[in-house]
């Protein structure tokens, strides 16, 4: 009798044992399958097919800059002066305001987009300066030797289009007077100091998207919207 207890406690205690168990089973947390998403910070971008031209201005006659051109790089002297269309025609006979807004309002999304240009020297001891320009206060262009290419060359950047209508004379564009509506119409080239120097410059003006502004300053790539002037010296 006694063993027939001590059979039946044993067989009780292993029973609550194994509930006890499934129990805890039960309970246990499931597991979480974590994604990891990871961002490509070098995910190239595109914008669409846009027309740019850059063109030598007569009042309200406009001629497609040529792509090669000569100079005399004198110091101080002005070089050239550009005003920037999103046109390929060869001439646009319109006056400025007129000429921009025609082909800037066919633009999807047009506010996104702005003028931007690159700016590369040549030296005649073979160093090579570059930089862009999407704002005025832009200057990030130096050379082998650290030097800024304002030494060289003075780039000035004017907003024509956001200029009150009927006004004469304005200056160009400084960086307290820049905002997210401005746009860099036109640029003048103007030769510095050290212009004697030079023995080309290469000026492209591009259209790019305003949200691409840092990823344009930090990689250099200005995409394929471009138009290019190469000017050499004339000495």
């Amino acid at each position: 009798m006694k063993n027939k207890i001590i059979i039946a406690f044993m067989a009780m205690l292993a029973f609550g044992l194994l509930t006890a168990c499934a129990d805890a089973e039960e309970e246990k947390e499931p597991e979480v399958e974590i994604e990891t998403i990871v961002v490509e910070d070098d995910e190239e971008y595109t914008d669409p097919e846009i027309a740019i031209s850059m063109y030598n201005a007569n009042g309200n006659s406009k001629t497609k800059a040529s792509t090669k051109e000569s100079f005399y790089f004198t110091p101080t002297e002005d070089i050239a002066s550009f005003e920037v269309y999103l046109s390929d025609e060869d001439s646009l006979n319109m006056a400025q305001k007129e000429a921009w807004n025609k082909y800037y309002d066919e633009l999807e999304n047009k506010d996104n987009y702005k003028i931007g240009y690159k700016l590369e020297i040549a030296l005649k001891d073979g160093n090579k300066l570059s930089g862009i320009v999407l704002k005025p206060s832009d200057e990030n262009a130096y050379g082998d030797n650290n030097t800024s290419f304002k030494n060289y060359l003075e780039l000035w950047t004017y907003d024509d289009i956001n200029q009150p209508d009927g006004i004469g004379w304005y200056s160009h564009l400084l960086e307290s007077e820049y905002n997210d509506n401005s746009i860099l119409s036109s640029i003048k080239l103007t030769c510095g100091a050290d212009s004697a120097k030079i023995e080309k410059i290469t000026l492209t003006a591009f259209v790019y998207n305003k949200n691409n502004a840092d990823k344009i300053l930090k990689t250099g790539n200005i995409g394929e919207n471009t138009y290019t002037v190469e000017m050499f010296t004339n000495d």
